[in-house]
């Protein structure tokens, strides 16, 4: 496959890219001024009506620390809700304005100071992002033509190549991205008749080192929550009944010393997010908008261990030492984390701003923590 290299003038074009948006450097300068770098995390409130976002940030109990408006229009963590970080440089995708054309680029922040910078990406409706000390990566699809670009943080070189026609996920992990995509109309052995899906290892230069085929284990597809973990990449995915309707769906493991995937539970409920803790495998699942559930699975064997009923609509998780936050439709809850046992040590409501019909809409895009 083709790569396409271009080198941008990264000055001249980001300023012109700023004009264009509304935004200038003077607004975030001033949202560098205020950042406090004393928190543990971070929970994003966003509107696709307005080029208006606002960061809040709270203490590692919960307590709020600072809020900082940003001048960007649907800024959002990645689809999969694995938060694009790399030490303390943050990748954030603002989507930009509904029914207008994507801002096509990506912001990082740097976790220390505040500074917010801006990446020119000729991508429209960013999917996934990821980032290394020395690129950003983004996917997105355009006419059933899947794309991954990388960028240069120092210089702003760019380089493109097709994988695919939709994309799922990005993971970076050593030299190597990991690419989950998927090519519609070339089932794989026993795949659906109409897609195959499959994970594929590049190197940094975005040449192919190999492609595992994940339809071959019988599963119709891949729900897209997945992370990193002890070199291996947990995934889930999800298998189609008799009468075509997808089942609960399962956790493998992709060993990336190997290139094996082995099955290691049957979800009791669909996860939003999944994480590990200790020997633990944990997730958390929506139920529509008003409650749902943690399930703690051992991560050998794959035995449930431990449901919680929530009685709020999880969406995101992050694992700190023994605490676990939870950011859920409206609200952020800390838990404390022993064995599969946990408790609720705070909550904290987050309602959203207006409603639907109001530009002024605000509503909880993901969240993030420091380090």
């Amino acid at each position: 496959m083709r790569i396409i290299t271009k080198t941008v003038a990264t000055l001249l074009v980001a300023t012109i890219l700023l004009i264009s948006t509304g935004c200038t450097q003077a607004q975030l300068n001033e949202a560098k001024e205020q950042y406090n770098p004393d928190y543990k995390i971070g929970v994003i409130k966003t509107t696709t009506a307005e080029r208006s976002s606002y960061i809040e940030y709270y203490d590692e109990d919960l307590n709020l620390v600072n809020v900082i408006w940003y001048p960007y229009a649907q800024l959002e963590t990645n689809r999969n809700n694995v938060p694009a970080q790399r030490n303390d440089t943050l990748c954030l995708v603002p989507r930009g304005l509904i029914g207008r054309e994507s801002d096509r680029k990506v912001i990082t922040i740097n976790l220390k100071n505040g500074e917010v910078r801006e990446y020119p990406i000729d991508l429209v409706s960013i999917k996934d992002t990821a980032i290394d000390d020395r690129y950003i990566y983004a996917q997105n699809n355009l006419n059933n033509v899947g794309t991954v670009a990388r960028v240069d943080i120092s210089t702003g070189e760019t380089a493109t190549i097709n994988i695919g026609t939709v994309p799922g996920f990005l993971l970076v992990h050593g030299e190597n991205l990991y690419v989950h995509w998927i090519d519609l109309g070339n089932p794989g052995l026993y795949a659906s008749d109409d897609d195959t899906f499959n994970l594929s290892r590049l190197n940094k230069n975005l040449d192919i080192l190999s492609t595992f085929c994940l339809a071959d284990v019988g599963a119709s597809g891949v729900s897209g929550v997945s992370m990193i973990y002890d070199e291996k990449i947990y995934i889930t995915m999800y298998f189609s009944t008799e009468n075509g309707e997808p089942s609960p769906e399962n956790i493998y493991s992709y060993s990336l010393v190997n290139d094996t995937l082995e099955f290691v539970s049957k979800c009791e409920h669909k996860p939003s997010d999944i994480a590990v803790y200790n020997n633990e495998l944990i997730t958390v699942n929506r139920v529509e908008l008003i409650s749902g559930f943690i399930d703690i699975y051992d991560r050998t064997d794959g035995t449930l261990l431990n449901t919680v009923l929530l009685d709020y609509s999880p969406d995101q998780m992050i694992i700190d030492g023994d605490n676990l936050y939870i950011q859920g439709f409206e609200c952020l809850v800390k838990y404390h984390i022993s064995g599969s046992t946990i408790t609720e040590l705070k909550r904290v409501d987050i309602p959203r701003i207006g409603s639907p019909a109001d530009t002024s809409f605000h509503y909880l895009a993901g969240m993030f923590k420091k380090g």
